[in-house]
């Protein structure tokens, strides 16, 4: 299984400035890229497959923290070393995004595991699960109710 996935035109205009930049740092000129883009589409493909690789490891390697909104509830992993923690947060009557401080009206299940692919891996199968990675001004919020379950 790759550990990445070529990246859509739509999210490539959302990395403008970050390709922008890996393009000169592959030494590739403006003109040149897009000469390749009438002429080269195979050039134009490859430059495109190792910049994915390069945002996709990027952001996987800054990233601890993953969840997937439910209509009434939440599921975060953990990455801590090799081992993942999950929490899945049920909030029964509350909106989707609901972010909850007191968990006593939750219903929350917990489990552990060491991962079983390396983890750029095991981040990636959770992009294609519908898992986003925790924005880093939510993180400290997430850590907080991981510490709060599993210090039960």
């Amino acid at each position: 299984m790759s550990a990445f996935r070529t990246l859509e035109i739509e999210e490539l205009e959302i990395f403008r400035t970050e390709f922008v930049q890996f393009l000169s740092s592959q030494g590739i000129t403006a003109d040149e890229w897009e000469r390749w883009q009438r002429q080269n589409r195979r050039k134009v493909e490859d430059v495109v497959n190792r910049f994915s690789e390069f945002i996709f490891f990027s952001i996987f390697e800054k990233s601890n923290f993953f969840e997937k909104s439910l209509q009434n509830g939440v599921h975060y992993i953990r990455f801590s070393g090799k081992e993942m923690s999950f929490l899945a947060i049920y909030y029964p009557g509350k909106d989707k995004g609901f972010m909850p401080g007191d968990l006593s009206d939750c219903q929350v299940m917990q489990g552990k595991k060491v991962a079983a692919l390396p983890l750029n891996e095991e981040k990636f199968g959770l992009i294609k699960e519908g898992y986003i990675p925790v924005k880093s001004a939510k993180e400290d919020q997430v850590s907080a109710i991981f510490d709060q379950i599993f210090e039960r």
